[in-house]
């Protein structure tokens, strides 16, 4: 995943288990950042794509898989609108967009709403 311009960007390989149409239904994207204890990592990142289901779509990654890390001061702060977007690229280009929220909690998995 790159990081640019206050966008998170994953490209997201066709055929690769990621169901887009799961990614499509998202009003925003809540990025937690974390330490991941039960696969050892000490920082990742949960993508979950909230559209207000009791289920939503989430993916978990190590952050060793993002070009860079954003900054704790960028995080988004509650009662403020998003500061961030999320755009999901394939070999065809961009295929979703959305606005995101970035946080930084004690361990992921998170799965928690924004508040």
């Amino acid at each position: 995943m790159s990081i640019n311009a206050g966008c998170f960007r994953p490209l997201v390989p066709k055929g690769k288990g990621i169901s887009l149409d799961d990614l499509r239904t998202a009003e925003v994207v809540i990025i937690s950042r974390g330490p991941w204890p039960e696969m050892g990592k000490p920082d990742a990142m949960e993508l979950l794509f909230e559209d207000r289901s009791e289920s939503p779509y989430a993916l978990h990654i190590a952050s060793s898989q993002c070009d860079i890390l954003p900054l704790d001061s960028d995080c988004d702060q509650s009662g403020q609108p998003p500061r961030w977007t999320f755009a999901v690229y394939n070999e065809d280009g961009k295929i979703f967009e959305c606005p995101a929220r970035y946080r930084l909690v004690e361990s992921i998995p998170c799965l928690d709403e924004w508040k």
